[in-house]
């Protein structure tokens, strides 16, 4: 995934369902309510950069999908 990151993000179809996805997902959590797009953006990578326990979070709910 990592190699073709920039392929893909330069794909307009990736960018559309992203827009769509942040925009739909606006109400989810209360720390980004509120916030226009680029501020979610902008939330979401400080929460990867400064949350220890993002790392094995995020890996327990892609094993979640693995396993089904």
């Amino acid at each position: 995934m990592a190699i073709l990151s920039k392929h893909v993000a330069e794909t307009q179809e990736f960018i559309d369902l992203a827009k769509a996805t942040i925009d739909k997902d606006s109400n989810r959590s209360a720390a980004v309510a509120g916030l226009d797009r680029s501020e979610k953006i902008s939330k979401m990578m400080e929460i990867f950069d400064t949350d220890a326990d993002y790392p094995k979070e995020y890996q327990t709910f892609v094993n979640g999908f693995s396993e089904r």
